[in-house]
């Protein structure tokens, strides 16, 4: 039996009683890069699954850092507030120690006392002299990772 073909309604009949000349007539129409472009768009969409999924765990990982530098902050006045205390404290033992210099008496037992506090004042100033270097030392890994961060999201808004 010849095969005819009248018109384009023909055509259309035949593919559709015979599913399996679809994909060959397909290859004859359609170049390569149209017949490629299903496969590329699932490549894309799971590019782009994944790249909302990274921004969305930076995003995590953001706020918990904006959160450890809101704490440090606050270590840092709470520092602050406690440097200031042990300075007005030392003021406070040299306007004392002026004061005794009239009293001979017990100008030697009120030194004694005052080396003393000294002594703890120079304790604590060292204790947080070191609390200090280890928060600054944080606050620059912190500075590190946020940069790390900044250019990682940096780099996702660019791709």
């Amino acid at each position: 039996m010849p095969f005819e073909l009248r018109d384009f309604q023909d055509l259309v009949r035949l593919l559709r009683d015979h599913p399996e000349w679809r994909e060959e007539l397909r290859a004859l129409i359609l170049t390569q890069e149209l017949l490629t472009l299903p496969t590329l768009v699932r490549g894309l969409a799971e590019t782009v699954a994944h790249l909302a999924e990274e921004q969305r765990r930076l995003a995590e990982e953001q706020q918990q850092l904006v959160e450890g530098q809101q704490r440090l902050t606050e270590t840092v006045a709470h520092l602050t507030v406690g440097q200031r205390q042990l300075v007005e404290g030392q003021q406070r033992l040299t306007e004392m120690v002026a004061r005794l210099a009239g009293g001979q008496d017990r100008l030697t037992e009120t030194v004694a006392q005052l080396a003393e506090r000294q002594d703890r004042l120079t304790e604590t100033v060292a204790r947080l002299a070191e609390g200090q270097q280890r928060l600054t030392e944080t606050v620059a890994r912190l500075a590190g990772g946020q940069d790390q961060l900044t250019e990682t999201v940096a780099r996702l808004a660019e791709g």
